[in-house]
């Protein structure tokens, strides 16, 4: 009898074997209601299949059958219903972020996730991050280097989680670049608003 049960990604297989006394062969093959796909030896009935993600059937029917040659020919038939149990894809985050920001101005990087599975998707900064700003709950980045002097550059590192069982992650990680801009200088002293005649 064959295992009832599969899981997602994971090789399936079955080796089913035939008792006739008096043959003369054995010739197995897949019944119409059969669903699970897969490949099946004519001459042995070795059976094997993998469930496909991202999200697979929850279950498929394995129907075969053993035909042995004779006269008449005579058949027998095996059937059962694979319950297949879906694992959680991790996450691929698909875009990638700009490498260049600039002084007093808003940088921002609108990061995108590949996740056939999901079931969702929640964004956030790692502490690595060091860029400052925020990510808002559709992956938007978003930071102003500020002056007078900003650092030469600072690390971008976010990371998107699906919430599957069990919960996969995927994290980014960039070096940002920031230019700085030279700003105007300001006179900080007021001058006296009085004078007076033949007096410096």
């Amino acid at each position: 009898a064959p295992s009832t049960t599969a899981t997602e990604d994971v090789a399936y297989a079955f080796s089913p074997t035939v008792a006739d006394t008096d043959g003369p062969d054995a010739t197995w093959s897949f019944l119409l209601s059969h669903t699970c796909g897969g490949t099946l030896d004519p001459d042995t009935g070795a059976f094997g299949f993998t469930p496909a993600g991202p999200i697979p059937p929850t279950s498929c029917v394995l129907a075969i059958q053993v035909c042995d040659g004779g006269v008449p020919e005579l058949c027998d038939d095996r059937t059962a219903t694979i319950a297949i149990t879906a694992v959680n894809a991790t996450p691929t985050i698909s875009t990638l972020p700009g490498t260049t920001a600039t002084e007093d101005t808003l940088y921002t990087y609108d990061a995108n996730v590949d996740d056939n599975d999901g079931p969702g998707a929640t964004w956030t900064l790692r502490p690595a991050h060091t860029c400052g700003g925020s990510i808002d709950a559709s992956g938007v980045v978003m930071f102003t280097p500020v002056g007078p002097t900003p650092p030469a550059s600072c690390e971008l590192v976010i990371r998107v989680c699906d919430g599957g069982v069990p919960n996969r992650c995927a994290d980014q990680t960039a070096t940002v670049t920031i230019t700085a801009v030279n700003d105007a200088p300001v006179i900080t002293t007021s001058n006296p608003l009085t004078a007076t005649e033949d007096a410096v």
